[in-house]
């Protein structure tokens, strides 16, 4: 289960250049993840999403699975496969901005290496973003993602890292956007991790300062 707050910082800027207006937004969404093992390889599971702010309302419900199809995920190299479903919301949870009212895919190819001091994490992940309905500002309906994580293990109750990246952007405004994002994981007691998580996306243009900044709490149980 995890609790995100997102800040978004938009400038706006007239013909010459010049900043006209600085406007923020703010959202916050409560995610619960439930995780079932099948198989050794083979893992299902189904995330559900409510936002609280500005609208407050049930998101897109994920399902899908992840499939180890080389490697040993404990120690040394692996390689996994994690296709899913993003199942539709309704139509006026759509016009509220709570997700698409349309079946979308999402596929990440996943790398790691795993360590006893460190772990290195390589995604590459595709989503569709289809919406039912026509919007003013069309968004793009393929969007293509890249990241790095390497963290480092501390001992066996701490553990630190950071992701580097870049999406697609979902409008006009930039064909992809960078992020950079801050964790820290903690093992109180066996099975329990708590997690704390802030992550930046600057827009990519150099005359514009818009920016998102998403801060994560997370606390997960392992039966």
């Amino acid at each position: 289960m995890s609790f995100a707050y997102q800040k978004d910082r938009a400038i706006v800027l007239n013909d010459a250049g010049d900043e006209m207006e600085v406007t923020t937004d703010a959202s916050n969404t409560l995610l619960w993840s439930y995780t079932y093992g099948v198989t050794d390889n083979l893992d299902v599971f189904i995330n559900k999403a409510r936002q609280g702010n500005p609208y407050a309302g049930w998101q897109n419900t994920q399902v899908g699975a992840q499939w180890l199809f080389a490697g040993d995920q404990n120690r040394g190299w692996s390689f996994a496969l994690m296709p899913s479903l993003i199942l539709p919301v309704s139509q006026r949870s759509e016009a509220k901005g709570l997700g698409s009212a349309k079946t979308n895919f999402e596929l990440i190819w996943i790398s790691s290496y795993v360590s006893s001091d460190y772990e290195l994490h390589f995604n590459v992940g595709y989503s569709g973003n289809r919406y039912s309905r026509s919007i003013e500002d069309e968004p793009r309906r393929h969007l293509w993602s890249v990241s790095v994580a390497p963290i480092w293990v501390l001992n066996e109750q701490w553990s630190l890292g950071v992701s580097l990246g870049a999406a697609t952007n979902t409008d006009d405004t930039g064909k992809y956007t960078p992020f950079g994002q801050f964790g820290i994981s903690y093992t109180p007691i066996k099975d329990v991790q708590v997690g704390l998580g802030v992550m930046v996306s600057p827009n990519w243009r150099k005359t514009d300062g818009s920016r998102s900044t998403m801060m994560t709490a997370g606390l997960s149980y392992d039966f």
